[in-house]
């Protein structure tokens, strides 16, 4: 993959240094872009860029970091110096720089492991500044229904006919706000490697009835249609059931927040191939073509126009249907809804493990 680097030298033999060095790292993989001088300022380019190189002589040259910081938030800051002045070297750290290089004495190969560091670091500050906003987003909304709701039953407006659609709605607004938690959690588990799994063998029919009981309220409050269906007798599957469940209920709960009111969602659980296959159909907008290979990344979103919580939940079932030996994936026809699946294999296969 190719790395778009900014490279900010007023003077022209040392910028052509700095360039032979860079094309050394990984040649044919960095492209390079001179900026202005610096007493002229930067233009940057029009493309994003991935990373920068900013040459800082003195404290007045900091500013520049700053300003290529404020413009292009997203890329790494590298500051080049002429020898480490520990003072100066700090003051472009507060600025935003992610690291130095020095002029003359930085081989190709110390530049690839300064240049990957900071790169990671603003990689895992834009996931880190990401998943902060969509938290604090949609904790908010479910917040907001508690706040309100609770307000009203304590100043007594609440008819005493309509107290108990307003305890609900404050549990189910409670219910998100804990199962968004739960996927924090959960995820940074799968990452670290430490989710157990405790295998037993269960019929798929109950863990579709578990499913669909839990999320029946949600789905006629929206004007669903909602079903379940058993296609035949079905072999029981080697499952960790809790988890299962939890997988099948992300594809659900995005199924009903997805599709408009009076549409359908429709979860199936059939025989197939040695193995179970479950299906959550919806009548929702569809998927464009382009983003169907991209649905179980985490923190991708799709383009059907929504929000899927802390873009957490379809990796969350992609990391539990893996730990099973088993198979996710989705369907769909861009503006005639969507049909997510998850295949586990039957009691002669594997028994899942743990992460």
């Amino acid at each position: 993959m190719s790395v778009r680097v900014l490279l900010v030298e007023p003077n022209a033999e040392r910028a052509e240094a700095l360039a032979s060095v860079l094309r050394d790292v990984d040649e044919g993989c960095v492209e390079i872009v001179h900026a202005q001088t610096l007493e002229e300022g930067v233009e940057l380019p029009g493309d994003p860029i991935d990373a920068a190189i900013v040459s800082i002589r003195a404290r007045a040259d900091l500013a520049l970091v700053a300003d290529v910081r404020s413009r292009s938030p997203s890329a790494a800051i590298l500051v080049a110096v002429d020898r480490v002045e520990c003072e100066l070297v700090e003051a472009a750290r507060d600025r935003g720089a992610q690291g130095i290089v020095v002029h003359g004495a930085t081989t190709a190969r110390t530049m690839d492991r300064t240049l990957a560091r900071a790169l990671e670091g603003a990689r895992m500050r834009r996931a880190t500044d990401e998943i902060v906003t969509m938290i604090s987003h949609d904790l908010r909304n479910p917040l907001n229904v508690v706040t309100v709701a609770a307000a009203s039953l304590q100043q007594g407006t609440v008819p005493p006919a309509r107290i108990e659609a307003y305890l609900a709605k404050i549990r189910r607004a409670a219910d998100r706000m804990n199962r968004l938690i739960q996927d924090i959690v959960d995820a940074s588990r799968l990452e670290g490697g430490v989710l157990a799994m405790h295998p037993t063998l269960e019929p798929p029919a109950q863990i579709v009835d578990d499913v669909v009981a839990a999320q029946r309220a949600a789905a006629e409050e929206k004007g669903l249609h909602f079903a379940a269906a058993i296609d035949g007798p079905l072999p029981s599957i080697w499952v960790d059931r809790p988890r299962v469940t939890q997988a099948l209920t992300h594809l659900v709960v995005n199924a009903i927040q997805l599709t408009p009111s009076g549409g359908s969602v429709r979860v199936t659980a059939r025989a197939s191939s040695a193995a179970v296959r479950f299906e959550v159909a919806d009548t929702g907008p569809g998927i464009a073509p382009e983003r169907l290979p991209h649905m179980f990344r985490r923190m991708d979103h799709g383009t059907r126009g929504d929000r899927r919580g802390a873009g957490l939940g379809l990796a969350i079932a992609r990391s539990i249907t893996s730990l099973h030996h088993g198979e996710i994936g989705v369907e769909s026809t861009q503006g005639a809804g969507a049909t997510f699946f998850i295949v586990i294999p039957t009691t002669g296969g594997a028994a899942p493990g743990t992460a």
